[in-house]
């Protein structure tokens, strides 16, 4: 785990009653897109990314993808719900890694995965920046894993 990386994004970790995007609830929210403006959280994620992948097309989900690759600097091709995609859409047979911001329920992965298999990607590798899930599949990179008891509001991270 990146100690530095964990200590830029503990300032972006909030108590209270959330309900997250997948519908679970929580009491304790990590704004991964506030985090992203600070330029080391921006670069730390564009070195994770070269270090660990092939050159390949970013393919995202939502706000927090388009996030990711804006900071990143990188380019990205973001899916949005019933919303036009942004970016420009990779040719068939394209090197592709899925990224979101964060992972709870293994869903959006689930659908970029559908995606890249209808367009014809290969998928060369899986990253999100903040892992909530208890376990992560062995085929995703979690930048930090924020489990239950583990890494939370009010852990003294000095």
């Amino acid at each position: 785990m990146n100690k530095s990386l964990q200590r830029v994004l503990s300032c972006h970790v909030y108590q209270g009653n959330f309900v997250l995007s997948s519908g679970k609830r929580s009491n304790w929210y990590v704004d991964v897109k506030a985090a992203l403006t600070d330029p080391y959280v921006a670069y730390t994620i564009h070195c994770e990314l070269h270090n660990r992948f092939p050159i390949a097309y970013l393919i995202a989900s939502g706000y927090g993808g388009y996030g990711i690759a804006v900071a990143t600097g990188e380019s990205c091709y973001v899916v949005r719900g019933k919303g036009q995609p942004i970016g420009q859409k990779p040719p068939l047979g394209s090197l592709v890694i899925l990224i979101d911001d964060v992972y709870t329920t293994g869903k959006t992965f689930r659908s970029l995965e559908d995606l890249a298999a209808i367009n014809g990607w290969s998928v060369v590798g899986r990253l999100v920046i903040v892992n909530r899930a208890d376990q992560l599949p062995d085929n995703i990179v979690a930048l930090l894993s924020f489990k239950r008891g583990v890494w939370g509001p009010g852990v003294n991270l000095a």
